[in-house]
């Protein structure tokens, strides 16, 4: 469309242009009309749209979260339809740290409803990615600093149009010349909001930007982005943000234990947007147990509840663990037992017939009774055993 104005008294006059799709007719925008992505509009406006998205967003993730749809679908629909309403207002409106965690707050309590986890829970536990044990939920705050530091690098390192280029490095130099109280280095006046808040978003992402009149780069950790691959600027500030989480989530004394061990392996989470080979019931008791939340009375005992005996309440011999209930507790050994059985066909379904034959629960050599009985044994290339 064309835009005509005449003064800053006339009023634009906006010439659409007719556009057509097969026989329907898009509409063109007015003036200053914005479209909506994903129900959140997009386009010019100011800070004001800020309340009325965050509002939208806790409205619908409420809806989402006490939906009849299983949890794992609930995890998914945040992801790919409600978090990314916020990614054009966290690149251009720039809001807050207060308000990013006000929204975080609110939409994290939401979420821990949604899996079944109580409150008291980790909150980095949602945070730390997926293929090493989280939930893979994207932290607002987080995202809001990557965004300010990726834009504020771009914006400089944009070295195909010197127009922009000048203009940012006028910028910083008045910047720096403000607050180091240094002679004047720039005699353009711009507005200084994008570089003095993203000294706060380099110090959160522990990363730091270089700039020279003829190049730039950015350093985190020990990566370092030079202004030609600024593409990759996102990326490589994600990674102390997900290593803050994951490191948040291991320093709690009960619930980080267990992901030492599924960080190990991506297989170990695949469940957690699939919740493949597993039932309801399975999937909320697994992510409890993850975080050691599950009503044991160790667990019990630990949380304030007047429990004087911890010792099992069923074998009456050690205490009642996790690690006890699952693993070690007499009483329940034919549970344990068959979950061994079920762990083992799978294996040996896995195993293509092109490698050799296979042999289940074959006795070993010089040995006798069920203490000496291999669980599995395959001829030909290799050998897999379970004693």
């Amino acid at each position: 469309m064309w835009v005509f104005v005449c003064n800053k008294q006339c009023l634009p006059y906006v010439d659409p242009t007719p556009l057509h799709l097969g026989a329907d007719d898009i509409p063109a925008l007015t003036w200053r009309q914005r479209y909506k992505y994903l129900g959140c509009p997009v386009g010019a406006g100011s800070a004001q749209d800020l309340s009325s998205i965050k509002d939208s967003l806790q409205r619908d993730t409420e809806l989402l979260m006490t939906s009849p749809l299983a949890e794992w679908h609930k995890l998914d629909a945040y992801r790919r339809f409600l978090y990314p309403r916020l990614t054009y207002a966290l690149k251009i409106f720039f809001p807050g740290s207060s308000w990013c965690r006000k929204l975080d707050t609110g939409t994290r309590k939401w979420l821990k409803k949604a899996v079944c986890i109580p409150s008291r829970s980790c909150s980095s536990y949602l945070y730390t990615p997926q293929n090493i044990g989280g939930l893979g939920i994207p932290c607002i705050e987080d995202e809001m600093h990557i965004a300010r530091v990726a834009q504020a690098f771009k914006f400089r390192a944009d070295t195909r149009d010197p127009v922009v280029r000048k203009i940012a490095m006028s910028q910083l130099q008045d910047v720096v010349q403000r607050r180091g109280r240094l002679p004047k280095l720039a005699t353009v006046s711009i507005d200084q909001s994008l570089w003095s808040s993203v000294r706060a978003s380099l110090t959160h992402t522990h990363s730091t930007i270089q700039i020279s009149p003829e190049s730039a780069s950015i350093h985190c950790g020990d990566k370092t982005v030079h202004w030609h691959k600024r593409q990759e600027v996102n990326q490589v500030l994600k990674s102390p943000t997900y290593h803050r989480h994951l490191t948040s989530l291991r320093e709690a004394t009960d619930q980080g234990r267990a992901n030492f061990s599924t960080s190990l392996a991506e297989a170990s989470n695949y469940f957690i947007y699939s919740s493949a080979f597993l039932t309801f019931a399975q999937y909320r008791f697994t992510l409890r147990a993850r975080l050691n939340l599950l009503p044991t009375r160790t667990v019990q005992a630990r949380s304030g509840k007047a429990i004087t005996d911890t010792r099992c309440r069923l074998c009456h011999q050690a205490e009642e663990t996790l690690s006890h209930v699952t693993n070690h507790c007499l009483h329940n050994m034919g549970l344990i037992r068959e979950r061994h059985n079920a762990i083992l066909e799978r294996l040996i379904r896995a195993i293509p017939p092109s490698l050799g034959d296979k042999f289940k629960e074959q006795p070993l050599p010089n040995t006798s009774g069920a203490n000496g009985r291999r669980d599995y044994h395959r001829t030909g290339r290799s050998l897999s055993d379970d004693y």
